[in-house]
């Protein structure tokens, strides 16, 4: 009978255990078995809690019982960021000056054009975290501005303001230098002229030579495109004879036509042209003879001349004369008859060809009607 209620006991005390089991009756924080770890303001989470209990009765003789007790908590996260409002708004500086009036594009990372605004207008939108990424600015080639395409990319990490500059300024082409020529034909010499600018924006340039004497010069190739740094090879050339004196002028265009960079330079013979005048009388039938001498260094040029003076005639009367003409390279002027005229005083005006210099000698030429020794032959010899 005592074992019997001893049997009674056991199975009361089992029973009891499995309800409180069953009841989940473990340790507890805020309604939960266990405290989960704070989430980031930035997230939502949603949190899924699962609890498993396992109850293992061994009966034993002296009727102690053994419980396990399993808890497994899982938590979800799940990311709701929120679109950002981003603006854009390039900036542009042109030799100095902004820009406000030219247009602008924006190409999102699928490269899709999204907009043309006018420089100076910010562009705003709310683009989505799937949005993010590359994107890329834009200043197209257009009329009345000189640069051709250009672009800068941006990374759009999300909302905020984007503003990528574009700049250009200090156009410089540099400078050859006076041109000294020889006195042979033809003639040539290398100019190399160099192209360069400060600044991320696409601005070519048609190098243009001027100011030269097309007649007697050429420069060959001529308006050549030049990017940043790039160089034009030239060839400046004398191609007739000349002794005059010119220029070689150079200019940097850009697309709108603008002047972005000039130099201007001398252009002038490199050697010394030395030439004799002679004034020569002559009895009875007879001129007053001038020539000229430079030894072809002049190529030909003509030189001015003026004789005037003063002369006493047949029968003893004086009078006067004034002669202008031109005289070329090795060649002579008659300029006065002194047919019957015995005695000539007068003077000889001589004006070089590049019209830089002139001068003057006086004269005297005795006739003695027999043709005997003149006196009197001046020569001048003045250099240019």
């Amino acid at each position: 009978m005592k074992k019997f209620y001893v049997l009674i006991l056991f199975f009361i005390i089992l029973a009891a255990a499995v309800i409180s089991c069953s009841k989940g009756n473990l340790p507890s924080s805020n309604g939960l078995p266990y405290n989960l770890a704070s989430v980031t303001p930035s997230f939502t989470p949603t949190l899924t809690n699962t609890t498993t209990n396992t109850c293992t009765f061994t009966p034993t003789t002296t009727g102690t019982l053994t419980f396990t007790s399993t808890a497994t908590n899982t938590a979800t996260v799940t990311s709701t960021n929120t679109p950002g409002i981003v603006n854009v708004q390039p900036i542009v500086s042109f030799n100095g000056n902004n820009e406000f009036n030219a247009n602008w594009q924006l190409y999102n990372s699928n490269n899709t054009l999204i907009t043309t605004q006018t420089i100076g207008t910010v562009y705003t939108a709310q683009i989505s975290p799937s949005q993010y990424g590359t994107w890329t600015v834009t200043l197209p080639t257009q009329s009345g501005y000189g640069w051709q395409t250009t672009f800068q990319t941006i990374n759009i990490t999300g909302a905020g303001s984007y503003n990528p500059s574009f700049t250009y300024s200090g156009a410089s082409i540099s400078n050859p230098g006076s041109v000294s020529y020889s006195s042979g034909v033809p003639w040539s010499q290398a100019e190399n002229i160099t192209y360069n600018y400060s600044g991320n924006m696409v601005v070519p340039i048609i190098l243009v030579g001027s100011g030269f004497d097309g007649s007697n010069f050429s420069l060959s190739p001529n308006n050549v495109s030049l990017s940043n740094g790039g160089t034009a090879n030239l060839t400046f050339s004398k191609n007739n004879c000349t002794v005059e004196s010119t220029s070689l002028n150079f200019t940097a265009n850009d697309n709108a036509g603008n002047s972005e960079a000039n130099n201007s330079n001398g252009v002038s013979k490199g050697y010394t042209v030395s030439p004799s005048f002679s004034l020569n009388g002559g009895s009875g039938n007879q001129f007053l003879t001038v020539s000229v001498n430079d030894n072809g260094l002049g190529c030909g040029a003509s030189y001015s001349v003026n004789v005037s003076g003063n002369y006493i005639g047949p029968g003893g009367v004086p009078d006067t004369f004034n002669n202008s003409g031109t005289v070329s390279n090795g060649n002579s002027w008659n300029t006065q008859n002194l047919y019957g005229v015995e005695i000539v005083t007068g003077h000889i005006t001589i004006s070089l060809p590049n019209s830089t210099s002139s001068g003057s000698i006086a004269f005297t030429i005795i006739n003695d009607q027999n043709s005997s020794p003149q006196s009197g032959n001046p020569v001048w010899s003045p250099s240019y």
